[in-house]
């Protein structure tokens, strides 16, 4: 993406209007996204590392520095990490922040748990070097094709102890939000952002690992930006508030398709938008080095920093056919345009190398900026128990065991009453205008034998029984 010097003029300008940093880079990568090229919506992360540059001109060597630092840090301890074959888990949490309309398009509360479980299963296998579609990628580079070593888990309890299907609503109002400023072509910026009334909605962040999926548009714009990361070590080393680590993903970006008739931008359905985010969460950079488009030798010149990912001019889009060739220095293979932090589409990505991985388990590893997040596997524990709440709004299921039917009686209505299995997905739910003023009637017939988990929410406090059904 070419920043011109018009676009980082209006890029600080936006920053000195809206003081919140990530409000300030979400709207200016909504402006951008528009008024560049028009191929595809990209990756924030040019955008952010331009912003940050422009205040701190040693950025882009304090970023090639801590990469190669973190390759030789594994190369040392490569060996022993590799016979234990040892993995970290890390809690995720998804805040949905989208209005009912786009909560609706994407097949409502069920709907947003299927993507979040399709989710899951990509992203584990991406990062496990398990993904089936691996079989395309080209000999010349499989050798190269690694484990990461890093697994991810679905948050079942709150900061508070409560329980969570890892799935954090929040429900906007149902006409978008428009900044009152407009843009200098006139057209008016709208966003919906992972704030609320202003306020973060953010989980500890050394504990979980934050992701917010929302709307991007600008105008009359479909697409906006598919990603935006603030990695760990951001707040350490550039000043942001710890609050917004984590990954901003565009709903029509998220999650693997499952029908024909839900929204996603083209060539985005897979779930691939994660994983390349996750790559810049654990302090990857693009594979072409974000030096609008040159090769060694012309002015600008930059690289990703890693050993093993050829030398590229640019962003690859599509599915190339390989050898790709945009840098003769890489001749005879080209590009590893198959690399999840290219930008082709999400059916074409299938690897990150060795000298990635290197970079990715140092940031896991003791001493890297996301070793909190390894040590609180507990958080993907569904709670035993809320004793605190129990006294207070009190539920009573009966039958339990269920064969047929079971029956929730309480002295307070709820606002909502939902079943969840043991994976964590919903399995039915009851709308508000169902919900009884003293009890909910459940029809258990259609969910298979098993153990599940009934939550009834009250204003201040849920409920959790386990039940069994027959």
């Amino acid at each position: 993406m070419k920043l011109t010097e018009e676009t980082i003029n209006n890029l600080k300008l936006t920053i000195m209007k809206y003081p919140t940093t990530v409000i300030a880079l979400f709207l200016s990568i909504l402006f951008l996204s528009i008024h560049t090229e028009a191929k595809k919506p990209k990756c924030g992360a040019q955008l952010i590392h331009a912003i940050i540059a422009k205040k701190d001109p040693a950025f882009f060597s304090k970023q090639a520095a801590k990469r190669q630092e973190a390759q030789q840090n594994f190369q040392y301890k490569q060996g022993a990490f590799m016979k234990t074959t040892a993995q970290v888990t890390i809690p995720v949490v998804f805040h949905i922040v989208l209005n009912q309309n786009q909560i609706n398009a994407i097949g409502g509360i069920a709907g947003i748990q299927k993507r979040i479980d399709s989710q899951m299963i990509v992203i584990n296998r991406d990062y496990g070097r398990r993904n089936a579609d691996s079989i395309t990628i080209p000999s010349a580079f499989k050798a190269r094709y690694a484990n990461t070593g890093i697994q991810f888990c679905l948050a079942h309890r709150k900061p508070d102890g409560t329980s969570t299907s890892g799935a954090d609503i929040i429900t906007l109002p149902s006409t978008t939000r428009k900044i009152e400023e407009t843009n200098p072509n006139g057209q008016d910026l709208f966003y919906d952002a992972k704030f609320t009334n202003g306020a973060f909605n953010t989980w500890d962040p050394s504990a979980y690992l934050n992701i917010w999926v929302c709307n991007a548009s600008l105008g009359n714009d479909t697409n906006g930006i598919l990603g935006l990361t603030v990695p760990p070590y951001f707040p350490n080393t550039f000043g942001y508030n710890p609050n917004e680590v984590g990954i901003i993903l565009n709903y029509r970006a998220w999650g693997k398709r499952s029908t024909g008739f839900e929204p996603y931008i083209s060539g985005c359905d897979k779930g691939r938008t994660l994983t390349h985010e996750l790559g810049h969460y654990f302090n990857l950079e693009h594979i072409w080095g974000d030096d609008n488009g040159s090769c060694p030798g012309d002015a600008g010149y930059s690289d990703d920093g890693i050993n093993d990912t050829p030398i590229q001019k640019d962003e690859n889009y599509g599915c190339p056919t390989f050898p790709s060739v945009s840098c003769s220095v890489s001749a005879p293979n080209g590009d590893m345009f198959m690399n999840y932090m290219d930008y082709c589409d999400d059916i074409c990505l299938t690897m990150f190398t060795t000298g990635q991985v290197a970079v990715m388990q140092a940031e896991v590893s003791t001493g890297g900026e996301s070793y909190s997040l390894t040590q609180n596997n507990n958080i993907c524990n569904w709670p035993a128990a809320i004793p605190s709440l129990q006294s207070t709004t009190p539920i009573q299921v009966a039958p339990n065991p269920c064969t047929q039917y079971c029956n929730v009686s309480y002295n307070e209505q709820p606002t909502q009453i939902s079943v969840i299995n043991t994976l964590g997905v919903q399995v039915w739910s009851a709308a508000p205008s169902a919900i009884g003023n003293t009890n909910t009637f459940i029809n258990t017939q259609t969910l298979a034998s098993g153990i599940y988990y009934i939550h009834v929410q009250f204003k201040d406090a849920m409920q959790i029984q386990k039940i069994i059904i027959e």
